[in-house]
């Protein structure tokens, strides 16, 4: 039970962390979604999420180690998720759209919500754990029973 758990929470890492989908943008929209991410810290807010993720895993599998874990945010290149996301930004966003969210983001209530959102999320992020604790524990017990079903003739 417990390999299981840890192979899924490793997989969760993995499908995370594999981001991508290139699309062709423009030079200037791509500078201006690049300061836009700057702006929002996004790099900063990447490897919080992780160490969150990380401590979280730490605490449901006390079994692995948190060096492990940890190796994998060692490797993830923070600021270069920035050129991965950039072409998702430019899907979802037009060039206007981000001009206007980088004018919010310069404004003293953008930089408000850029301060005030690691502080929002850790205070969200327990409620998020205890809901995942469950959906897990159901996820594996279900996983479980499949497999002592496919071992029956």
């Amino acid at each position: 039970m417990k390999k299981i758990k840890q192979a899924m929470v490793v997989s969760v890492i993995l499908i995370t962390l594999s981001l991508g989908a290139f699309s062709q943008t423009s030079t200037s929209k791509t500078e201006k979604i690049k300061t836009l991410m700057e702006l929002t810290g996004s790099a900063k807010q990447y490897k919080q999420m992780m160490d969150v993720m990380i401590n979280s895993v730490a605490k449901t599998s006390p079994t692995l180690p948190k060096e492990f874990l940890e190796s994998f945010v060692k490797e993830i290149d923070f600021n270069g998720l920035i050129n991965e996301m950039a072409p998702i930004y430019d899907k979802h966003f037009t060039e206007t759209d981000i001009d206007g969210l980088i004018t919010f983001y310069q404004s003293e209530v953008g930089k408000k919500m850029i301060d005030k959102m690691p502080i929002i999320m850790a205070e969200y992020m327990p409620l998020v754990q205890v809901k995942m604790k469950a959906v897990t524990e159901r996820l594996i017990k279900a996983m479980q029973e499949q497999q002592e079903k496919d071992k029956k003739p």
